[in-house]
């Protein structure tokens, strides 16, 4: 279209589109497109595009990380919730990665999590607070609401926050 720069022509790219995005052919603005390079490959370009986006938004504007912070991740081997991890690590937060299963907690520990915490052997919160050791967490990214949202106001300590990107529970209250 008009104004689109000669070298994104004919190029492979990402787009954000407001809505119709999951069509063969999409129109969006071309300040909303990126190049993608001919190394990566069309799956984890589009993971980047969308769960990147929102881990990259939510772990720089919604609660901008800083080292020496205690980080709760739900959902923490999902799309969002690996790379919220590995953002976590590297900025120096001390990492609690919830998620379901033994092979899930090996990948959490190979990402760099500290604590792995497995919610399928019983109350997560009751096992964050067991690695707190006391201490309080600074921010939980949760992607579940619902009964999740009640147990995390409890963990965060003063100063802290909920930062909530999903509803996968759907619970009342």
């Amino acid at each position: 279209g008009e104004g689109v720069p000669a070298t994104m022509l004919g190029q492979r790219v990402v787009a954000m589109t407001r809505f119709g995005g999951y069509a063969q052919l999409a129109v969006t603005d071309h300040r909303a497109v990126s190049v993608v390079p001919d190394s990566l490959g069309i799956g984890e370009a589009c993971a980047l595009a969308t769960q990147g986006c929102t881990a990259w938004y939510m772990a720089r504007f919604a609660w901008p990380l800083r080292s020496g912070q205690r980080v709760l991740i739900h959902s923490a081997a999902g799309g969002v919730g690996q790379l919220l991890v590995q953002m976590a690590v590297h900025e120096g937060c001390e990492v609690f990665a919830i998620a379901s299963g033994a092979e899930k907690m090996t990948y959490l520990k190979k990402l760099g999590a500290h604590h792995a915490i497995d919610r399928s052997i019983g109350d997560y919160a009751l096992q964050v607070e067991r690695a707190l050791s006391g201490k309080r967490i600074d921010v939980s990214f949760n992607a579940v609401g619902g009964s999740s949202f009640k147990k995390d106001i409890k963990l965060i300590g003063s100063g802290g926050a909920v930062v909530l990107y999903g509803g996968a529970e759907r619970g009342s209250g």
